[in-house]
């Protein structure tokens, strides 16, 4: 826990994924159109220390009491969604993007929400799920168990099945109070379960289906749909108020 304060003073997948694919995850990323560097300057590489004094790999940018929590898709790395993590900072975020290096067969969603934990316990107020694709149905799965709640949750073309064992997800924000925002192009074959991700969930909720086929990082990247960061940085604006 101590580790989330002393670090940050420093500074198109398959709708239901395989468990080959983990051994992708370690393959470098270059989001959107132009190659980005990343880390960046502003991206810190650290080890946060978890609860049960285990640890995960983040990249960690900004400062404050409002943490935003990113979840990188099947194929990917925490730099996923570093093209929204820095708009998200420039919001006044502290952004915290994870790594997912679970072994294939077990469940990530303990590990994200021993992260809250340990991001809480730090000295986080306000607390912000965004997963893109496998990312976030893991971030949709653990905001229904985490207690106190998060304060909302975002999923960017997520299947609406368990990256776990792959069963189809029913009702899973149906214990998650707060509000959540789940994105899908049309031409995107996840978009058929994007209904299904808030499924009984009686917080509120919007559905945002694009035009295109564009699919996690590609909706929030530099050749992204504005539509779509605008709607991402709406919801985290109101999340704050």
């Amino acid at each position: 826990m101590a580790a989330v304060v002393l670090l940050a003073a420093c500074s198109a997948q398959p709708a239901v994924p395989g468990p080959d694919e983990r051994a992708n995850r370690k393959t470098p990323v270059e989001v959107g159109a132009e190659p980005a560097p990343c880390p960046g300057p502003d991206e810190n590489q650290v080890a946060v220390a978890l609860p049960d004094s285990t640890s995960v790999s983040a990249l960690v940018s900004g400062s404050g009491p409002d943490v935003a929590v990113l979840a990188h898709q099947s194929d990917g790395s925490p730099c996923d969604l570093v093209p929204l993590g820095r708009q998200l900072v420039d919001q006044g975020w502290k952004v915290v993007a994870w790594s997912d290096d679970t072994a294939a067969g077990d469940d990530p969603v303990p590990v994200l929400a021993a992260l809250v934990a340990a991001a809480r316990a730090a000295g986080a107020q306000t607390v912000l799920l965004v997963g893109a694709s496998i990312g976030g149905t893991i971030s949709v799965r653990a905001a229904g168990g985490i207690d106190p709640p998060v304060d909302g949750v975002v999923a960017l073309s997520s299947p609406d099945v368990s990256y776990a064992d792959g069963t189809r997800l029913t009702t899973p924000l149906a214990d998650y109070p707060g509000p959540a925002l789940v994105v899908a192009a049309r031409l995107d074959r996840v978009m058929t379960g994007a209904e299904n991700l808030v499924a009984g969930h009686d917080g509120d909720h919007e559905v945002l289906i694009v035009d295109g086929s564009a699919h996690g990082k590609e909706l929030v990247g530099p050749a992204g749909d504005d539509e779509v960061s605008a709607a991402v940085m709406a919801f985290a604006a109101e999340v704050r108020e």
